[in-house]
C-alpha cells in the first residue's frame, strides 16, 4: 500500500535540486476581476466577502461582494543553480 503525499511545495524541487533560493516576489501574479468573471473563471459562487479557496490555487482569492470585485496575488520565489557542463549538446554561446 502506498502512503498519502501532500503534494510538493512550490520550489521545493528546486531546493532538492541544489538551487539557491535568490529573492522573495511577494506579487508574483496579480490576477483582479469582477465577481461576475471569476464565477465564470472558477465555477465558484464568490457570494460573500473573505478569502475563497479555489482548487490548485497556491492562495485564497479575497473576495469583495461590495465592491464586486475579487483578487488573487500569487507569491514566488526566484532560485539559483550553479551551471554545469551538460555535454556536446549545450551550446555555449
Amino acid at each position: 500500500m502506498l502512503a498519502a503525499r501532500s503534494p510538493p511545495r512550490p520550489g521545493q524541487w528546486d531546493l532538492r535540486a541544489g538551487g539557491r533560493i535568490r529573492r522573495v516576489a511577494a506579487a508574483s501574479m496579480v490576477m483582479a476581476g469582477s465577481l461576475a468573471q471569476w464565477r465564470e473563471w472558477t465555477g465558484l459562487p464568490f457570494d460573500r466577502t473573505g478569502d475563497v479557496i479555489v482548487p490548485e490555487a497556491l492562495v485564497p482569492v479575497h473576495c469583495d461582494a461590495e465592491h464586486n470585485h475579487a483578487v488573487y496575488v500569487e507569491p514566488n520565489i526566484w532560485v539559483e543553480h550553479a551551471l554545469t557542463d551538460a555535454g556536446p549538446g549545450l551550446n555555449r554561446a
